[in-house]
């Protein structure tokens, strides 16, 4: 492994995992940030969120690759460590989920 220290949205080649809610938000933090650079990894991210609740799949612990065009190398891994998101001051990150997300 190859640990690169500097901004993540400036990383052009590689894979940049993040956490995700289950809700189909990408609505604050490094998720917000990468929605606004790549809007192609909201939109997997959001059809994945949606195709999962219409055919009633678990999805908490699992991981959706998407792939940024403009360049060929690179790839965000959205990887959904949450099944719900706040701003109250609960924990809502699933540390099992965390392990399961390859």
């Amino acid at each position: 492994m190859n640990i690169i220290n500097k901004n993540i949205l400036e990383v052009t080649e590689g894979i940049i995992c993040h956490g995700v809610n289950c809700q189909g938000v990408m609505g604050s933090g490094i998720a917000k940030q990468i929605r606004a650079k790549y809007p192609e990894v909201y939109e997997d991210y959001k059809n994945y969120v949606d195709y999962c609740k219409e055919s009633n799949l678990t999805f908490l612990g699992t991981t959706k690759f998407s792939f940024i065009t403009e360049n060929h190398k690179l790839t965000v891994a959205n990887c959904f460590t949450q099944k719900f998101y706040g701003r109250d001051g609960r924990v809502y990150i699933d540390y099992d989920a965390i392990e399961s997300c390859y």
